[in-house]
């Protein structure tokens, strides 16, 4: 996929257009920097855009307040990992979670949101948390991006009903209760709407969840 000349010196290459390529992309173009993102396929997301799409980021501006801290998130970190982990580069993730979240915020059109309950993998253990640290995308509209929507993979064909519409926990809560909460019904029908207006354009939802969204 081209959109343009490759230039011979660029001050950061990056290789790789998953979710972490084009983070490192975006903080060297809001730091000033010349960024060249390579991508080897045709295609924008590689397994991120076929994933659910949460990540680990705590002491977020979505975390409960008071419920986190960087302590407690080191605490959790050498329980869970034991002797193997490397307390540098524990250390600088924690510090940094916080501006990455703020970073993708403040300067895309991505918004993240906190599980309102996801316990950590290892959630017996000291430094543990029940929610706020799995951060996941909020549904985007693709249809803002024209034609470049395209060049985005799709996702996993398991993550799509009716051949074509993205759906995530909330969704398929609505979809299963639909018949008994009007509420579930109400948010059903307007999502099946919207994919019926979609596949007349489109060849699957612009409403995009999970690994989509994030990329």
């Amino acid at each position: 996929m081209s959109h343009g000349e490759i230039p011979a010196e660029v001050d950061l290459l990056v290789l790789g257009a998953g979710a972490g390529g084009m983070a490192a992309a975006l903080s060297g173009a809001v730091l000033g920097l010349d960024v060249l993102l390579v991508e080897k396929s045709d295609k924008v997301g590689g397994t991120t855009a076929r994933s659910a799409g949460s990540a680990w980021l705590p002491n977020s501006r979505h975390s409960p307040p008071g419920s986190d801290s960087f302590e407690q998130a080191l605490t959790y970190l050498r329980n869970a990992v034991g002797n193997r982990l490397n307390e540098a580069r524990a250390t600088a993730f924690l510090r940094a979670a916080p501006e990455v979240v703020a970073l993708l915020e403040d300067n895309t059109a991505l918004k993240l949101r906190a599980y309102p309950h996801h316990p950590d993998y290892l959630a017996e253990l000291d430094g543990a948390t029940l929610a706020g640290r799995v951060l996941e995308p909020e549904p985007f509209d693709a249809s803002v991006l024209g034609g470049r929507f395209e060049d985005l993979q799709p996702p996993l064909p398991e993550f799509m009903l009716l051949g074509g519409m993205m759906v995530d926990r909330a969704d398929i809560r609505d979809l299963m209760t639909a018949t008994s909460d009007p509420a579930a019904f109400g948010r059903s029908l307007r999502l099946l709407a919207r994919y019926a207006v979609d596949r007349l354009r489109h060849r699957r939802d612009t409403r995009l969840v999970m690994g989509n969204a994030l990329v």
